[in-house]
This record gives C-alpha cells, sequence and structure tokens, in this order.
C-alpha cells in the first residue's frame, strides 16, 4: 500500500538520526528517549485519488520536534532547518513532499522539561 511506502521513504530519508536528535517512528516502545528526539507520523487524507492515469495517495508528515525547555527555541529552529533540507519540496522514492511550515506548540503538556515543534508536510505517492 502506499502510506506503507511514504512511511518507508520518510524514514529511510530521516536515518537514526538528524543533527545529533534521535529519530523514532510514531508509536515506538523506547523507554527513555532523553531531553531531544524527533518523532515522525504519516497521516493519510484519502485512500486514493482515481483521476489519475495511476492513483495518487495524499496526506501529510509531522515530525515533532522535542528540546531541552527553558533554553529558548533556537535548537528546534536549527532542527527544523536540517528537516527542512532533508524533506521540503523533494522527490522521495514515490514520495513528492510540499513546502513545509512549523508549528510552535510550546512546553509540551505530558512533560514539562520537554519543549515541542512540529514540522510538517504534505506528500503525495503512487
Amino acid at each position: 500500500m502506499a502510506f506503507t511506502t511514504v512511511l518507508r521513504d520518510i524514514a529511510s530519508t530521516l536515518g537514526t538520526s538528524v543533527g545529533g536528535a534521535r529519530v523514532y517512528p510514531a508509536n515506538h516502545a523506547e523507554s527513555t528517549l532523553g531531553d531531544e528526539f524527533l518523532i515522525f507520523q504519516v497521516f493519510p487524507i484519502n485512500s486514493r485519488d482515481e483521476m489519475y492515469v495511476e492513483p495518487i495517495y495524499r496526506g501529510f508528515v509531522e515530525v515533532s520536534v522535542y528540546t531541552p525547555a527553558g533554553f529558548g527555541s533556537v535548537r528546534a529552529a536549527e532542527l527544523c532547518d536540517l528537516l527542512e533540507g532533508l524533506l521540503s519540496r523533494k522527490l522521495i522514492g514515490r514520495t513528492q513532499t510540499s513546502q513545509s511550515r512549523i508549528e510552535v506548540a510550546g512546553i509540551d503538556v505530558a512533560d514539562t522539561n520537554l519543549y515541542r515543534v512540529n514540522f510538517l508536510f504534505d506528500f503525495f505517492s503512487t
């Protein structure tokens, strides 16, 4: 299925770390993540767009960027800059990504020692 392809394309591009921050897929069972890490997740919007010869799958990807709280947003911005270079407006395997956007979530509600910024982009894949 195309959403599995998107997940694999993004995972292979991110690898296990970006700028020294560990990378995990959503629902990862790591017990200790540390104070700087990224979590990515694929959100399908529709399963098939059959307007084209080959079905097109669409959705968006969210990479949650976690850094230590109380130190400002510079480190989160540095990690987002690295993500921009890796993921924004790229053809990765069979996945085409769009221009990215950033959403500042602020202090994490589950762990107030962490600051969170969401790096988001749309995709389509065949």
